[in-house]
């Protein structure tokens, strides 16, 4: 494999790595948006429940 063919294939895997990495961020996001609906929830029960 010559030099262009190497940096090619690192340069693949390291956007591979960075979209893995991206995907895996977006799906932290929707985990603690998740849990911060459930939270507001409760605190509209709470703050409403008089």
């Amino acid at each position: 494999m010559n030099e262009i063919q190497k940096n090619i294939v690192l340069e693949i895997t390291n956007k591979k790595e960075f979209e893995d990495s991206i995907d895996e961020m977006i799906s932290r996001v929707k985990t603690l948006n998740g849990e911060l609906k459930k939270a507001n929830s409760l605190l509209k029960e709470l703050t409403y429940k008089d």
